[in-house]
């Protein structure tokens, strides 16, 4: 799963975007940003995934299946 297919499926689920809608690039790189953040956050508090800092919405994104 790339970062962006990651990104786009949750804001599907929180309602930000609807099924039929892709986030602009705006979204996405904010999207982006904050997954990185997050992921720091678990990863300083133990939870580690093995994600490494993502720059690229059309790279997989790096996540155990």
């Amino acid at each position: 799963m790339t970062n962006i297919e990651l990104i786009t499926k949750a804001l599907l689920k929180l309602g930000v975007i609807n099924e039929s809608e892709t986030p602009s690039a705006e979204q996405g790189i904010d999207a982006l940003a904050e997954l990185n953040a997050l992921m720091e956050e678990w990863d300083e508090a133990g939870i580690r995934l093995g994600w490494s800092e993502q720059t690229d919405l059309s790279e997989t994104a790096p996540l155990p299946p």
